[in-house]
């Protein structure tokens, strides 16, 4: 890693110790999927670091930045994505989950449509058979950089932080395509601040 972005990683991680969370449930105790919008990457991790985690990351250049990140802040990486890779990560996923580590996912990621959600959380709770959390974040104030898909988010110093969250059970029949698309809609809208629950 150069030398100019372990000073970058140095200051972004003091400017997240900075960040105030707002609860709205509980941190997941137990091993689980945690899903939030790619735009809201940085407080989702940030909040998460303390449990025992991992996340997949595209194998792109700004993928090696945000791994770096990661690692930083005590997060595991899987290398992947839906596009490229991404039965093989989907399988590493599944393999950690039933080692008892937490999945931490940006279902919209890496290309987006933003904040429309791609079937992979979904899946990987049914083939783990552990329960999916939507993790919805809200933020008083933040940048946001207009020109990325993502309408990417990094949250101003002393902002706070909401973070909602809402338990959804594991699918119990996979075969059954139209529910899952019915669970995969309800739980985009729920990201989104467009339902409560699915």
């Amino acid at each position: 890693m150069k030398l100019l972005q372990k000073i970058a990683i140095h200051i972004l991680t003091v400017l997240a110790y900075s960040w105030r969370f707002k609860l709205i449930g509980e941190i997941p105790n137990q091993t689980s999927i945690i899903a939030f919008w790619h735009g809201s990457m940085l407080p989702g991790w940030f909040i998460h670091k303390h449990i025992s985690c991992f996340a997949i990351v595209s194998l792109s250049k700004d993928g090696s930045v945000l791994s770096n990140i990661l690692n930083h802040w005590g997060i595991d990486v899987i290398r992947g994505s839906s596009s490229n890779n991404g039965k093989e990560a989907l399988q590493s996923a599944v393999d950690e989950l039933q080692k008892g580590r937490t999945f931490l996912i940006t279902p919209d990621g890496p290309k987006g449509p933003r904040n429309h959600m791609k079937p992979g959380a979904v899946i990987a709770a049914f083939r783990a058979s552990k329960p999916l959390f939507l993790c919805r974040i809200d933020c008083s104030s933040a940048y946001r950089f207009k020109k990325s898909w993502d309408l990417f988010s990094l949250p101003l110093p002393f902002a706070t932080i909401n973070v909602h969250y809402t338990k959804i059970v594991p699918l119990q029949d996979q075969s059954n395509r139209e529910e899952i698309q019915d669970i995969i809609h309800s739980c985009e809208n729920i990201l989104n601040g467009e339902s409560l629950h699915v």
